[in-house]
């Protein structure tokens, strides 16, 4: 249906059909599957040659709703990094197939599983302001560098 509004250059009703599917719960779609969605759906919303208050509001959830998509992308390649063997990583990942919040990705993703980097990228997207947290994660960002070894081998420095 949104390839008709697009081809009709409707292009408002083709971003709300494609923001919909992508919020649609279902097996059938992977994360990839909705953030191509949400993409499509922002190019349809800017497309509007309308300047209607609702379209700009809209077209700005729509990017916020892509933020959050890309911070859950993220968390789902550092999950897919952990060992295959774990079956809450398993879990974790098919649930992350369906669009979450930006609190859910925090809690029950990135500071469940211990991904600093991926804490800290949603603290910044968030705005959320809190000095002892991001030096807490930049302390276990340090610390994950230190046990997994220099970039540069030792002796190949120079000086």
């Amino acid at each position: 249906m949104w390839k008709y509004y697009e081809k009709e250059r409707n292009y408002s009703a083709a971003a709300r059909i494609l923001a919909k599917l992508a919020d649609r719960d279902t097996d059938k779609f992977t994360l990839w599957d909705r953030v191509d969605y949400i993409s499509r759906a922002i190019l349809c919303a800017k497309a509007c040659s309308t300047t209607l208050n609702n379209d700009g509001e809209f077209l700005h959830e729509l990017e916020d709703k892509m933020d959050v998509a890309q911070l859950q992308l993220s968390i789902y390649s550092a999950l897919e990094q952990l060992t295959e063997n774990n079956p809450g990583v398993t879990s974790a990942l098919k649930s992350l197939n369906s669009l979450v919040d930006i609190s859910t990705l925090y809690s029950e993703y990135a500071e469940k599983f211990e991904l600093a980097e991926c804490q800290l990228a949603i603290v910044h997207c968030a705005g959320h302001h809190d000095p002892m947290l991001v030096q807490k994660l930049w302390r276990e960002l340090l610390n994950q560098g230190e046990r997994v070894g220099p970039l540069v081998p030792r002796g190949a420095r120079s000086t």
